[in-house]
């Protein structure tokens, strides 16, 4: 099965006024940094606008579209890039790890997508694992203009797993979204 891993960094930043969350630094790396070294042994693409194209040697995929950029960039990724397989993260999640990737990747067999959901429910799309038979579906979904992430993985291709079964923490999951965020778990 070939796969990668899927950075997205083409979002606004407009709780962050506006800033590239990827550029953030923890521990005198940037965020987009420290994902690209946990992710080195993968093919890794960074979904972005042109503009912030950087000399990073990853692959990028042009966001198309900026109105729904988290689904589009999704959609346009799958469509695009060669491998089956993407697990799909946002450039502001510096704690994700390869090694949940792997985790879940044992239990993909013959599903369209595998994600985690926590102890009240709350489903993770992005760090979650879609395929390119997931491609109908988001289709399907972009003719009905429905762009909710969760809504993919309702359906019985998909596989949902207990973070708790499986005794991940969720502080792997933290994305940073706000000044707030950022002095919380950063600083």
């Amino acid at each position: 099965m070939s796969r990668g891993v899927l950075i997205l960094a083409g979002g606004k930043g407009s709780r962050m006024g506006y800033c590239q969350k990827g550029e953030l630094l923890y521990n005198n790396s940037t965020f987009l940094d420290i994902i690209i070294e946990n992710f080195r042994d993968e093919k890794i693409y960074i979904s972005t606008k042109k503009e912030y194209c950087t000399d990073r040697e990853v692959q990028y995929i042009y966001d198309t579209n900026v109105e729904y950029t988290p689904f589009e960039a999704i959609f346009n990724a799958l469509d695009r890039c060669s491998e089956e397989t993407l697990f799909i993260i946002g450039c502001d999640m510096p704690f994700i790890t390869r090694e949940i990737f792997l985790k879940l990747l044992e239990y993909l067999k013959n599903y369209s997508g595998v994600i985690l959901y926590d102890e009240n429910n709350l489903t993770y799309p992005l760090s979650a694992i879609y395929t390119k038979k997931l491609l109908p579906i988001l289709e399907k979904m972009r003719e009905k203009k429905n762009y909710k992430l969760k809504d993919i993985f309702e359906n019985k291709n998909c596989l949902k797993l207990s973070m708790k079964d499986l005794e991940i923490s969720k502080n792997y999951f933290i994305n940073i979204n706000t000044f707030e965020d950022y002095e919380k778990y950063i600083k």
